[in-house]
């Protein structure tokens, strides 16, 4: 018969260490929090405002603006002051969760039932009825709905108030949607629509006048929230310009240069991780917004890069412009006359 040593107790505690991670998602709408969509990071030391924490197949949360990441274990410890690998943690989870399986690899592995004294704890056998949760979708493919709003962007002059021209809006494959809603509301309103990969883009409302309770949603995403054109960080050649927004970005393509746009400031430490897992083929110019959010994230990402040792300079927005595409409407031929030094 398989002795029962301290190593096999070891053993089959890390195994029902993995058959517990599951049930995060449990945990965390036992908490009130829809695990479907974002919600505010975890992290007691993140004043998250704006929801960036998201749950993951994985069995894991992440937030995407401090990089933290948590498993149940890491929930329940901070909920009871322990470190995660406390006993007492594990003992805390196994006696919430633990109740909805058994497990035994020592008992499977010697052959014995579960009704025999075989030395291993009496809650334990050899079923697992664990429920896991189902393989994630495939993300949705928008290239025919690309293709259609591809179609109509002669529809809007929004583009062109925007100091775009027709051929910027072609080749980065801009379009418009006459009446866009997004999935999570019925409120229909005329949109630019700009790709960001083949199942995520951006919605930017074009009405000169939006109320004032649409006005948080006037930029709406949808799909993955990934950096735009972040491709033009490992092309090699002239320096690449990090900027905040979509329309920024295509300014600085529409001037002669090439740009990465966060998206949103909370995507900085985003781009901050995929530097450091691949660094950049080219040197980086930090030309953020110039109010006090945009300054705040081009501070954290001067930090960042110093602390990654990666070659970067930060640039100034020209006098009275706010940002990249304000530059191109108000002063095109200073945003030009900046693009070709970086060229240099």
């Amino acid at each position: 018969m398989q002795r029962y040593t301290d190593q096999t107790r070891q053993t089959e505690r890390a195994d029902e260490r993995q058959q517990l991670r599951p049930f995060l998602r449990q945990y965390l709408e036992g908490k009130g929090i829809d695990t479907s969509k974002n919600f505010r990071c975890l992290n007691p030391n993140h004043p998250d405002r704006h929801p960036s924490a998201y749950y993951t197949t994985g069995h894991r949360v992440l937030c995407r603006a401090c990089g933290a990441q948590f498993d149940i274990f890491d929930l329940v410890a901070m909920e009871l002051g322990r470190p995660a690998a406390d006993r007492a943690v594990f003992e805390e989870v196994r006696r919430r969760y633990g109740q909805n399986f058994s497990f035994s690899p020592a008992a499977a592995q010697s052959g014995s039932s579960s009704g025999r004294n075989t030395g291993q704890p009496l809650d334990w056998n050899d079923t697992i009825t664990a429920e896991l949760p189902p393989p994630p979708a495939p993300p949705e493919d928008f290239t025919e709905f690309f293709r259609e709003c591809a179609a109509r962007i002669s529809s809007t002059d929004y583009p062109q108030r925007r100091g775009l021209t027709a051929e910027t809006c072609a080749r980065f494959g801009l379009g418009f949607a006459p009446s866009w809603h997004h999935p999570n509301s019925k409120i229909h309103t005329p949109r630019l629509i700009i790709p960001t990969s083949r199942s995520s883009y951006t919605a930017r409302d074009v009405r000169d006048s939006i109320p004032e309770y649409q006005q948080p949603y006037k930029n709406q995403k949808v799909g993955r929230s990934n950096l735009y054109l972040q491709m033009n960080l490992y092309k090699p050649g002239a320096a690449c310009v990090i900027v905040e927004g979509e329309l920024d970005a295509l300014s600085i393509a529409q001037s002669g240069g090439r740009a990465c746009a966060l998206r949103s400031i909370t995507n900085t430490g985003q781009l901050l991780r995929l530097l450091e897992c691949k660094p950049p083929a080219v040197p980086l110019a930090l030309l953020l917004d110039a109010d006090t959010p945009g300054q705040t994230a081009q501070a954290q990402l001067v930090q960042g890069l110093q602390r990654l040792r990666l070659p970067y300079f930060v640039g100034t927005m020209p006098e009275g412009c706010k940002d990249a595409n304000d530059a191109l409407r108000l002063c095109p031929d200073r945003l030009k006359y900046l693009v070709e030094r970086l060229r240099l």
